[in-house]
């Protein structure tokens, strides 16, 4: 932030991430939580749970700019069928 300040940046060009329209922190498992709000949307962990553990809980909700991570049906991850496997 210093180097845009530096150069007279007051302001993002990218518009702020909207309340509530992404959770960022789902904390109902026992071992493990998730925070969205570093989440790039590149689907990495969705490929993991589907080609390496062959388990397929985590999908992508929504479409574009409003894509983000789900556990089986929207589920918290608590509820839904995920092992917890760390990948």
């Amino acid at each position: 932030w210093e180097m845009a300040a530096e150069q007279g940046v007051l302001e993002s060009r990218f518009p702020k991430l909207e309340e509530g329209r992404i959770p960022l922190l789902d904390d109902s498992h026992v071992a493990m939580s998730v925070n969205l709000d570093a989440c790039i949307q590149c689907g990495l962990c969705v490929r993991a749970c589907r080609e390496i553990q062959v388990n397929d809980v985590i999908g992508m909700s929504g479409r574009g700019h409003d894509a983000y991570p789900t556990f089986d049906m929207a589920d918290p991850m608590g509820e839904s069928s995920c092992v917890a496997c760390g990948e």
